[in-house]
């Protein structure tokens, strides 16, 4: 049975907008999809202040926001900086959201606009401003996202595959099983350092590995 007693909200937001927890989203986004979490109940208890169901919430949708945002920016900051307005934009809402009709279409709006707004606050860079626009489009395409998505999520499952055995279970335990730096290093026998090197080398190889397979680029992939 969920739980609506979690205290962790604006920890989540904070601590999951990032390359590294984007790919644990990977899973937690088709999770939430075979549990059948109907938005409009979800909706309902966010909006009584159900914190357990707006976490399900974030989960299922955190990911292909912070994918689309990563195309437009290009950088992991900005991508970051969207998907927490997002979200705590959501939370703050709350009471309002389950009048929506489509909460689905309803948060990738929310999502490009606040993208639009960052791009006009970075406007006055004259060649930020064109080198972005030509990235965003005109219209928002939902399902076409969901399968940008669907695709992201095949080409890391790829990239982690290809990992040398040993890091790829030390980032298996990580991002699977969300063991921590040190619950994997005595687990493996092996130091926190050396689970860190691991963790790093593999999100290099995998951010280098998407950017080749799919239209993102990340800069520290080179």
């Amino acid at each position: 049975m969920l739980s609506c007693n979690s205290d962790k909200i604006i920890i989540l937001i904070t601590c999951s907008s990032n390359f590294y927890s984007y790919l644990i989203s990977l899973n937690n986004y088709k999770v939430s999809l075979n549990k059948n979490h109907n938005d409009n109940e979800l909706l309902q208890k966010i909006a009584s202040g159900c914190k357990g169901s707006f976490e399900i919430l974030f989960k299922k949708y955190h990911g292909s926001l912070y994918c689309y945002a990563l195309r437009v920016f290009r950088d992991e900051a900005l991508a970051d900086e969207v998907v927490h307005k997002v979200f705590i934009k959501i939370w703050d809402l709350r009471e309002t959201l389950s009048e929506i009709k489509s909460f689905r279409n309803y948060i990738y709006s929310v999502n490009r606009n606040l993208i639009v707004e960052e791009l006009n606050a970075i406007s006055r860079n004259r060649k930020l401003a064109e080198q972005f626009a030509c990235r965003i489009v005109t219209s928002y395409n939902v399902v076409e996202e969901e399968v940008i998505y669907n695709n992201l999520e095949k080409i890391a499952n790829e990239a982690i595959e290809l990992l040398p055995s040993r890091r790829k279970e030390i980032f298996k335990l990580s991002r699977q099983n969300g063991f921590s730096h040190k619950e994997i290093a005595h687990k493996l026998n092996i130091s926190e350092n050396t689970v860190k090197v691991s963790v790093s080398k593999s999100l290099k190889q995998i951010k280098g590995y998407i950017s080749i397979n799919a239209d993102i680029f990340f800069p520290s992939a080179k």
